[in-house]
């Protein structure tokens, strides 16, 4: 029987599987690359952060996703406004997707209509076969049943909340183990603007 004959599915789930067959060492790569994503409600972080006194060095932010979640992609949900193209074009360089919220100025000078949960919510369950696990960027009760979905398909890897944990959710905070929940805060001095 020649080497090539033979298959084992007793290496699944093994790393760098190693095995001998006369003068031949074979080392088999089982390892799944893993294919996170991360979804960003901006209405959420950057009113926090703003408040907070400090701004994101998006690039940093984008190699923290990459480095700490293995973060393949990343989708910041927003609403379009014009005046903020700039902004907008320093995301995408960063590496990031932008999915725009169509939003209207009234005559008073409020925006209207730059909440993204809903977008948020269905685009993280449209796209769930394409990822690994999910890291949710946002502190939002709205997204309660995402994330209870979330979890119950072993999809959720964490949440990185836009407050301080004590002031994120209750309702979030009652449906992930508190290892799951991370603040913006926690990981200010590895993606902030200097």
């Amino acid at each position: 029987m020649k080497n090539t004959d033979y298959i084992s599915t007793t290496t699944e789930g093994l790393r760098n599987f190693r095995f001998e067959f006369g003068n031949t060492i074979t080392t088999i790569n089982t390892e799944k690359s893993i294919s996170n994503w991360a979804f960003i409600d901006m209405q959420n972080l950057y009113k926090s952060v703003q408040d907070g006194g400090w701004k994101i060095n998006w690039n940093l932010f984008r190699k923290y996703l990459v480095n700490y979640h293995n973060v393949t992609t990343a989708v910041v949900f927003m609403g379009y406004i014009k005046k903020y193209d700039g902004i907008y074009t320093r995301i995408k360089k960063a590496g990031f997707i932008i999915e725009f919220r169509e939003v209207s100025q009234k005559n008073n000078g409020i925006i209207d209509g730059g909440n993204v949960d809903a977008d948020l919510a269905a685009y993280m369950m449209d796209y769930k076969r394409d990822y690994d696990k999910a890291i949710l960027i946002a502190d939002d009760g709205d997204y309660t049943n995402t994330i209870r979905s979330l979890v119950r398909q072993n999809k959720l890897k964490t949440i990185i909340s836009s407050h301080p944990i004590k002031s994120t959710s209750k309702l979030i905070r009652k449906e992930v183990s508190p290892n799951l929940i991370l603040s913006i805060d926690s990981i200010r001095n590895l993606v902030e603007l200097k």
